[in-house]
């Protein structure tokens, strides 16, 4: 009985030391503006306004190398898009009433 559980454990492990290595090499590849956007599902163009307009802050969401180019900080990126999650707020526009012709005719009241 234990060896089985042993066995599952093992195999547990292995799988999360791939997820691991896997969501390395994806955090690795967050430090361009053409990756910011792809993980963050905007264009190229977004990302640039997200830094004009403050909504990424410099040295969280990104820093500027030694060539004085922009570089992204993944940790930065990832906990953005965390928080955006959970801004996200649909506006659900209230119905309206609209009676049929004929209804409107025997209550007395107009469309809308």
């Amino acid at each position: 009985m234990f060896d089985s559980l042993e066995s599952v454990l093992i195999d547990i492990r292995n799988k999360v030391e791939i997820q691991g290595e896997l969501l390395q090499i994806i955090v690795d590849s967050l430090s361009t503006r053409k990756a910011v956007a792809r993980f963050l599902n905007k264009t190229p163009k977004t990302i640039g306004n997200m830094i004009k307009d403050g909504r990424f802050q410099l040295g969280r969401e990104y820093f500027y190398n030694k060539d004085a180019k922009i570089e992204f900080i993944p940790k930065g990126i990832i906990e953005y898009k965390k928080q955006q999650k959970f801004k996200t707020v649909v506006k659900v526009k209230e119905a309206e009433k609209i009676l049929h012709p004929v209804s409107s005719k025997f209550i007395g009241a107009s469309n809308g």
